[in-house]
């Protein structure tokens, strides 16, 4: 069950803002050089200059490398997170900084083909079932990643 199903604002990246929009199913986070849109079944980063696949014994590692370091906006965030997770939806969003980086763990819902997304400044991080198919599609600067 979705409790809002469309909602967009601004959380904080640093010293600025990254955009966050959740419409149905759908979460997308983007700055004017990034974007990151989850689907239940296909993910889409806009900004890629290359990824490659790990796997361990239970876990498949897909590591996006982003071309540019995120760019926030300079406007304010609406949220600024604490140490609980924000809840959008049925996602949770952690923000986590230290010394050498801040990044973003997304804790997706059980209908999604995958369990969480981490999103740093230079790169987007995805774990999945070692079971799940993946497929690759590589346009410009775009990535899109589908999974069965």
């Amino acid at each position: 069950m979705l409790v809002n199903r469309y909602l967009k604002l601004r959380m904080k990246w640093g010293n600025g803002s990254l955009s966050v929009e959740l419409n149905e199913d759908i979460l997308t986070i983007y700055s004017p050089n990034f974007l990151l849109e989850l689907r239940p079944r296909t993910i889409i980063v806009d900004n890629c200059r290359g990824y490659r696949v790990g796997e361990d014994n239970k876990r498949k590692y897909i590591y996006i490398y982003l071309k540019e370091k995120i760019n926030p906006y300079t406007s304010p965030p609406q949220i600024t997170p604490t140490k609980k997770p924000i809840l959008l939806g049925n996602y949770q969003l952690v923000y986590t900084t230290t010394k050498y980086d801040l990044y973003y763990t997304i804790i997706t819902p059980g209908y999604t083909l995958y369990e969480y997304v981490i999103i740093t400044n230079d790169e987007v991080g995805i774990a999945l079932s070692r079971k799940r198919e993946t497929y690759f599609e590589e346009t410009d600067n775009k990535l899109v990643i589908y999974l069965v």
